[in-house]
């Protein structure tokens, strides 16, 4: 039972005589602690009062069926050959008044319920008996069970047809020694195990819960238990990790923490070109290392060589990872050399009681390796020849040289190699050779192979590192020279601003900004038409008026047919990765969309998206039964038309599919204060601010408006920003700050990343001070002028408006819209700012109302 229910869990209810009675099917609440299923709910175990929950229910379900409904397949062609079965009733007890508690039969139940609401072609047709059930026959009990009873249910599931992991037999264990105090040896026997392996479910199941309990990971993948329970059971591992079944603790901190990296799921960060060069775009995960029990014991056999295991680790995570060729090709020949040397030491031993029959054969495989040596080493010669090198090989072979060995060159001779591999063309189909070294093989120039080993000398030598110290001087006296420029350019009205490498933007500057919007349909906004943009534009109005979706329709526009931008809106909206519950984001997808635009400058030229929502499966599709949706994006720009497709399935990561060109219409950036930022966003718009000259004077206004004592607010390597501060000399994290100046440092730095395009920033004064409103808004202003920034903003705070008309600059660029409350028919009001300042000054009026 749970700490939060005090009665007893659904297994510990089972009667002692029960009833036998036919039950209706739509009563029967499935049991969400089962634990078959254990881990497949968060969070788990379910407490009492959640366990008949729509959304519980639901997941149960998912987790009983599996990817496709797979792991229902053998019970659903028997229900389509034979019907329900009614021999083995299932077993319940009642929940409440009205429901039954399923505690022995939930697959079945989920099966028959499944067959029900699919009759597929791919399983059989049902029998009509079948589709017309709605009872089936049950054993009702109210009583505590025994021990007996308890064991005697999970002997049928541990050998059953369909066993148990091992983590759901520890869980039975567990629940057996707390419950009715059976020891180890006891279980043991009674389910047929090892008292060792008993300890190692269970040790397996505490270690791993405790790795989540402090912080060291946040998921644990479904092979781990059964992977580490096979470890614990291996006696090479149990010294190799100092295992201490009592206490269920590992002695040797540094090898579990290392067993725990092959068993966790690893990351790498994705590099693509931004900004400033290559630089991070996310990051690539890879599966564990170890995920069978065969693993397992292939490890237990190197545990003893630390030379092997260091081996294996590199060659498999190079393997898990799909590492450079030249990497594996490197491990592979590392792998055979520890083949040699231990075929070398057994050799050794083994000598005195070798025949001479052995020894000849030995012999004459040492001549043939050496053959091939001298064969490899006069070919090396030869490709030096022909480089005109006078790269030689630093001993001559004799038989004392080592079978494996590099070519070495003096200092003053690798200028001379490098020089000419360089003036040589590339070498033709003709001069590559194929190399094999331990089953692994590869084309491979012994032009280049001489040039790599000439380069690295040089590399070492003491003129390249003269060499390297006198470019470094230069390379910043040049940073000196070019900074100034590149201020300048990026100063200029119509700044060019790269985006990412696959969506760059088709405009910048004014030809990027919006004289027009037109939403004519955008969740509950229909027939929305803001006319005469300006620079600000102020989009208000009471809660719920629609002020947010005004922002996410010019979102999907500027982002053209991008189909990451619809999923960034609904995670702003919903705050949690809509990935992981398809079933929501195919029902929360926006459709119908329809947003238009003109640009500046330039009203002939139109540009539009278009979203449409489909529940018909594409023709492609493998699956029907698990497609939900899929929503087609059109986007035009004047006469340039791309498109895109997101297909939604019960299960899977969303697939996403874009058809022609990539391009936004200009650089735009979406800042809410009720979603944390894109760290890839923050990260490029720290860079841009740098070098915009925006950061220097964002610190400037933070220490005159908020905070005297900031020094600095540097980005770090985990893309956290770090703090300076006089009072402070442990360098915070700028979250241990409070949320004004967090919030006005952000959107500062977005106005660097959105130059030459549009900045949304909804509901500005949140977190804001009210005294913070009227500097921090004429800074907005300054810095959209200076880098040509159209800027969008949602508030419903009059402070907020009035800040902006009362920070005396630039009054002309001010535009206010005053949304009508929902279910209204008034217009849109539009204001423009001199004349809006004098009606605000002087009748003290809020257009929120107006």
């Amino acid at each position: 039972m749970s700490a939060d229910d005090p009665t007893p869990s659904p297994a510990e209810t089972e009667p002692a005589l029960p009833k036998v009675a036919r039950v209706p099917l739509d009563k029967l609440v499935l049991d969400p602690n089962n634990p078959r299923i254990m881990g497949r709910v968060k969070p788990w175990p379910v407490p009492r009062e959640r366990w008949a929950d729509d959304d519980v229910q639901r997941n149960i379900t998912n987790a009983l069926q599996g990817p496709n409904a797979d792991d229902l397949t053998d019970l659903l062609f028997s229900i389509a050959a034979i019907g329900w079965r009614e021999a083995n009733p299932i077993r319940v007890r009642p929940l409440d008044e009205t429901r039954l508690l399923v505690i022995d039969g939930n697959r079945r139940v989920a099966a028959l319920r499944w067959a029900q609401a699919n009759n597929d072609e791919e399983i059989g047709k049902l029998p009509p008996s079948i589709l017309k059930l709605r009872t089936v026959l049950a054993l009702i009990s109210d009583e505590r069970p025994t021990p007996d009873d308890r064991i005697e249910r999970a002997l049928s599931h541990v050998h059953g047809i369909y066993p148990w992991s091992a983590e759901n037999e520890a869980s039975v264990f567990e629940e057996l020694q707390s419950s009715f105090a059976l020891d180890d040896e006891m279980l043991g026997n009674t389910f047929g195990l090892t008292e060792m392996m008993v300890q190692a479910r269970v040790g397996a199941r505490r270690l791993l819960a405790s790795l989540v309990a402090e912080g060291r990971t946040q998921t644990i993948p479904e092979s781990a238990h059964d992977v580490l329970a096979r470890a614990l059971e291996r006696p090479s591992f149990q010294r190799w990790l100092d295992w201490r079944p009592g206490a269920a603790v590992c002695g040797n901190e540094q090898s579990w923490r290392r067993l725990c990296s092959w068993l966790m799921r690893t990351s790498r960060p994705t590099m693509g070109e931004g900004p400033n060069g290559r630089e991070p775009r996310g990051r690539r995960w890879f599966k564990p290392l170890i995920t069978t029990r065969s693993e397992v014991d292939e490890v237990a056999r190197l545990l003893p060589s630390p030379a092997r295991l260091d081996h294996w680790e590199r060659q498999r995570r190079a393997d898990v990872q799909r590492g450079d060729p030249d990497e594996q090709l490197l491990l592979a020949a590392e792998g055979a050399m520890l083949d040699v040397q231990d075929a070398l030491n057994t050799f050794s031993a083994a000598w005195p009681v070798l025949t001479d029959k052995q020894r000849r054969e030995l012999g004459r495989l040492t001549d043939t390796l050496r053959e091939l040596f001298d064969a490899r080493t006069s070919e090396t010669q030869h490709q030096n020849t022909m480089l005109g090198s006078q790269v030689q090989p630093s001993v001559a072979p004799s038989a004392k040289t080592p079978l494996i060995d590099a070519p070495q060159a003096p200092e003053s001779d690798v200028a001379t190699a490098v020089v000419s591999v360089k003036a040589r063309p590339i070498p033709s189909h003709d001069t590559l050779r194929t190399v094999s070294v331990g089953g692994v093989g590869r084309s491979v120039s012994h032009e280049l192979v001489q040039l790599f080993f000439a380069a690295h000398h040089y590399l070492n030598s003491p003129e390249f590192h003269r060499m390297i110290e006198d470019a470094s001087h230069a390379v910043q006296a040049a940073i000196s020279l070019v900074a100034p420029i590149i201020s300048a350019v990026h100063h200029a009205d119509n700044a060019q601003i790269q985006q990412s490498p696959s969506w760059n933007p088709r405009f910048t500057g004014d030809q990027a900004h919006l004289s027009t919007l037109t939403v004519a349909q955008y969740r509950s906004i229909t027939g929305l038409t803001l006319d005469g943009l300006g620079r600000i534009n102020l989009i208000v109005g009471e809660n719920n008026s629609g002020k947010t979706s005004v922002l996410e329709a010019i979102s999907l526009l500027m982002h053209q047919s991008d189909p990451g931008e619809v999923l960034t809106a609904l995670r702003r909206r919903a705050r949690w990765d809509i990935t992981r519950d398809a079933e929501w984001t195919s029902q929360e997808l926006p459709a119908p969309v329809q947003v238009t635009a003109h640009l500046s400058g330039t009203p002939s030229r139109e540009s539009s998206v278009t979203l449409t929502r489909s529940t018909e499966p594409p023709e492609s599709a493998e699956n029907r039964v698990m497609f939900l949706c899929s929503l087609a994006n059109e986007a035009r720009a004047g006469e340039h038309i791309q498109r895109s497709t997101i297909d939604i399935w019960a299960g899977r990561e969303p697939k996403m599919q874009v058809h022609g060109e990539r391009f936004w219409l200009g650089p735009t950036v979406f800042h809410s204060p009720f979603s944390s930022s894109d760290p890839e966003t923050l990260q490029r718009a720290n860079d841009l601010a740098i070098q915009l000259g925006v950061k220097d004077r964002l610190m400037q206004f933070l220490r005159e408006e908020i905070d005297g004592d900031l020094r600095s607010i540097e980005l770090v390597r985990d893309r956290r920003f770090r703090v300076s501060h006089n009072e402070r000399k442990d360098s915070p994290d700028l979250s241990s700050f409070g949320d004004g100046l967090q919030r006005a440092f952000q959107i500062g730095l977005h106005l660097a990343a959105a130059a030459g395009g549009v900045l949304l920033i909804d509901e500005l004064e949140n977190a804001l001070h009210t005294n913070l409103l009227i500097p921090f808004t004429r800074l907005i202003q300054e810095l959209a002028v200076e880098f040509n920034v159209q800027v969008f903003i949602s508030t419903h705070s009059k402070e907020t408006v009035d800040a902006f008309l009362f920070n005396d600059y630039r009054n002309e660029d001010i535009v206010a819209y005053g949304l009508p409350a929902k279910g209204s028919e008034q217009p849109v009001k539009r204001y423009g700012g001199p004349g809006l300042r004098d009606v605000v000054e002087g009748l003290d009026l809020d257009i929120r109302r107006v």
